[in-house]
């Protein structure tokens, strides 16, 4: 969905008037587009949060040892149901 889409959407769900932006409850334009810019950023905001908190299980953190040229460290995630995990080549390339 498009920004603009968006913000018409989230106004629509706040009251706020398309062409005018004027709102029963705030007046000013600028202070319409502030209220619409803050319930995006809020939407935003949570829906990060959600998808964190639902990946936050298969989110590893990755430490390999070696004899020869020490310790690299890194994260990676789980990303098959038997436990196979996917990070960064970096966090595992012998050095």
């Amino acid at each position: 969905m498009k920004h603009s889409a968006v913000v018409k959407l989230l106004q629509s769900a706040n009251g706020i008037h398309e062409s005018t932006g004027a709102s029963p409850h705030v007046p000013d334009r600028q202070v319409t587009t502030t209220l619409a810019d803050d319930v995006l950023l809020d939407t935003y905001s949570r829906i990060v949060s959600q998808v964190a908190r639902q990946a936050r299980s298969s989110v590893a953190h990755i430490t390999v040892q070696r004899a020869s040229s020490g310790t690299s460290a890194g994260s990676g995630f789980v990303f098959t149901p038997d436990g196979f995990l996917l990070t960064n080549s970096h966090v595992v390339q012998r050095q």
